[in-house]
């Protein structure tokens, strides 16, 4: 991937909607710029995005990223991915069989591309109602990691991909992008010292709050994201558990 996660601006995955939760109103107020990755029709009909998500677009809380404005720029879009599918062997045909019983994600076919025929082809996918695709579950976690991070370094984009979802961290490494594994630390530690040290009320902020929050501390929230980042770049370069636990340690005692 190339960057150290350093970047102010995220994007969300796997799903359109941003979750309502105390994870979300740590990134809205920790990072400049929230994205989601959001087909064409649903910005054309943004009730369908659900009231709380439409309300995070208004309020310029959550930006829009529209997957068939930019996955034409991204280099061997589809052959990488291929690629990726092709290097795993005896995997696909437990895969194979997985989505025989039924085991299915749903992706918008707009996110795809030519990648929805392959799957198809590969019995690994099959077309649901318009506009989806039906993809066998382990195959389209992968691909909306590989999605996530592929757009993100579009330059237009340049946004580092972020997750709730832990499960989905560990997939950067292997999902047909060349995956750095120091970004993935770093998300993982992220969210754990994020948990301690940027305390939030525990119930959903409506998204006016946050922003009328956001602005008046603009600077403070800057500041505050540049001091947690230092901090997790010193304990990842860390070879050592205990020292990387105790240097977490001192940390959060000084936060206290």
């Amino acid at each position: 991937m190339g960057r150290l996660g350093l970047n102010n601006r995220v994007l969300y995955f796997p799903y359109i909607r941003v979750p309502r939760s105390t994870w979300l109103t740590q990134m809205l107020l920790y990072w400049d710029k929230v994205s989601s990755i959001v087909p064409y029709d649903y910005t054309q009909r943004p009730e369908s995005l659900g009231h709380y998500m439409q309300s995070l677009v208004e309020q310029e809380l959550v930006f829009q990223v529209i997957p068939g404005m930019y996955i034409h720029e991204i280099p061997n879009f589809e052959d990488a991915f291929h690629g990726y599918l092709n290097g795993i062997g005896p995997e696909l045909n437990r895969r194979r069989r997985q989505f025989e019983h039924g085991s299915v994600f749903k992706v918008h076919i707009e996110k795809m591309g030519q990648i929805g025929n392959h799957l198809v082809d590969e019995r690994l996918a099959r077309p649901g109602a318009y506009p989806w695709y039906e993809v066998e579950v382990d195959t389209a976690n992968d691909f909306m990691s590989y999605l996530a991070v592929a757009l993100g370094q579009v330059a237009t984009v340049d946004s580092s991909p972020v997750t709730d979802e832990i499960a989905y961290l560990n997939r950067f490494a292997h999902a047909g992008v060349g995956g750095d594994h120091v970004i993935q630390q770093l998300q993982a530690l992220r969210i754990q010292v994020l948990k301690r040290v940027l305390p939030v009320p525990n119930h959903a902020i409506e998204p006016a709050a946050i922003r009328a929050f956001k602005d008046r501390h603009v600077q403070l929230l800057r500041d505050f994201r540049r001091r947690v980042e230092r901090e997790l770049i010193a304990v990842t370069a860390l070879p050592d558990e205990v020292l990387r636990q105790r240097q977490l340690d001192v940390f959060f005692e000084e936060c206290a």
